[in-house]
């Protein structure tokens, strides 16, 4: 992974604190450095992460190289026995966290989702909205079947394989009635796969949008949200609007 140093440890060093929360990814230097100085500076510093170390490659890869993986799993594994304590994304995860050795008086979670309440309100104040009438708002066909991705635009996400489904489906009439993608997120791949979409029909990019009701009237006309590669909240949220997810069996998924 790339190596990334945060030019926040003087202001944690000189700033009086007590304790610090950070991430437990092994690329951001200045963690490491930290939980060294915590002790040293008599800090408190406590991990934030999965409570355990999936299997992750170079710039968000889900095709892992096998010896960086096993350095960087040594690194987070060392640093975190180095904690003064561990907030888990969800209970799954802080109980691996135990089995795997962590003290379970050091070990916290916190149902790490988006607000369901808000989501939840959200699906019921479009239920009543007309879905051909949403259809024309994002430029959808009026029969066509409708598959979303909503997440990060990164390899690990395989949105690439969303495309080249619908390019498949389309092209060789295995569908009776026409498909189409909504793609909502941005990130690093986006270049790479509107240039991919360029020759495919039906494939609609809506750049990065907060969960609103934009969103939710996009998971209406739905007939699945799709993520072929590494799945997080995404789940949740589509869940909370009665929309089904489609991806695969994969050891990168989060918890």
């Amino acid at each position: 992974l790339t190596l990334v140093y945060q030019p926040v440890i003087r202001e944690i060093l000189t700033g009086g604190y007590a304790a610090i929360v950070i991430t437990t990814e092994s690329k951001f230097i200045a963690n490491l450095a930290l939980v060294l100085l915590g002790k040293l500076r008599g800090f408190s510093v406590l991990y934030w992460g999965f409570g355990y170390h999936p299997p992750r490659g170079a710039r968000e890869s889900d095709a892992p190289n096998p010896a960086m993986l096993k350095l960087t799993t040594a690194i987070k594994r060392a640093f975190t026995r180095l904690s003064d304590g561990f907030i888990a994304y969800t209970k799954s995860g802080a109980e691996r966290l135990v089995a795997g050795g962590y003290p379970a008086d050091r070990t916290f979670f916190v149902q790490n989702t988006i607000d369901m309440s808000e989501q939840l309100r959200l699906y019921e104040a479009e239920r009543g909205t007309d879905k051909q009438a949403i259809r024309r708002e994002f430029g959808l066909r009026p029969d066509s079947v409708v598959f979303t991705f909503i997440g990060r635009l990164v390899p690990i996400k395989r949105v690439d394989q969303l495309i080249e489904a619908v390019r498949r489906i389309n092209a060789n009439r295995l569908s009776r009635r026409p498909v189409e993608a909504v793609i909502i997120g941005d990130g690093l791949c986006m270049p790479d796969l509107k240039a991919q979409a360029r020759d495919v029909s039906g494939i609609h990019f809506l750049g990065r949008l907060p969960p609103n009701d934009e969103v939710a009237r996009c998971l209406k006309v739905s007939a699945a949200s799709v993520v072929a590669g590494m799945v997080g909240l995404v789940a949740n949220h589509a869940l909370a609007h009665g929309c089904p997810v489609i991806t695969r069996e994969l050891d990168t998924h989060s918890p």
